[in-house]
């Protein structure tokens, strides 16, 4: 089986959010540096996770995205 970038990258955001969760919203640049990813395609990963559903974005300097759901709620 193949895997796209795209979903291994977004399979390593969402995991990379729920590892963080507690700490409020997370920036897409946080977890691009983090986690060693190119960060205009993190970005583009994470509109189409909100668009999806899975994350939530939040607006402002304390903005970023987080969960949608409990972590152990998502398949």
């Amino acid at each position: 089986m193949r895997i796209t970038t795209w979903a291994e990258y977004g399979l390593i955001c969402a995991l990379h959010l729920a590892l963080h969760e507690t700490s409020g919203p997370v920036t897409g640049r946080d977890i691009a540096t983090r986690e060693q990813l190119p960060a205009d395609y993190v970005e583009q990963i994470l509109l189409r996770m909100r668009r999806a559903g899975i994350v939530d974005s939040t607006r402002g300097a304390r903005g970023g995205y987080a969960l949608s759901r409990d972590p152990a709620a998502i398949s």
